[in-house]
């Protein structure tokens, strides 16, 4: 898989993330917030412990999608510097082989 695939395929995890975090959630006809933004404390605080088991929920997936979409872009990243090393090893060898064959 190239390079680019792997880097579009992390960009594609981490924005559903991102989606999936703010997203506006609701329990029993009224709003929780989002996965990582709490409620407004206007609400009550009997509001806002309803609302725990939903935000936790999404949490839960958001997360991992947020953490594999990081960990294939840090495999993108680190597989384009090995391939990038090992050309570079490449030309200094064909370089130094070339001046012996004169």
């Amino acid at each position: 898989m190239s390079i680019r695939a792997i880097a579009f395929i992390a960009f594609l995890f981490i924005g559903a993330g991102v989606l999936a975090g703010v997203m506006p959630l609701t329990e029993g006809g009224s709003e929780c917030g989002s996965a990582f933004i709490s409620p407004s404390l206007s609400a009550g605080q009997d509001h806002v412990n309803e609302c725990e088991d939903v935000r936790n929920l999404v949490q839960i997936p958001t997360t991992i999608l947020l953490a594999v979409g990081g960990v294939l872009l840090l495999a993108a990243f680190f597989l384009d510097v090995r391939l990038t090393v090992e050309r570079h090893r490449r030309e200094e060898q064909q370089q130094s082989a070339a001046p012996g064959d004169s």
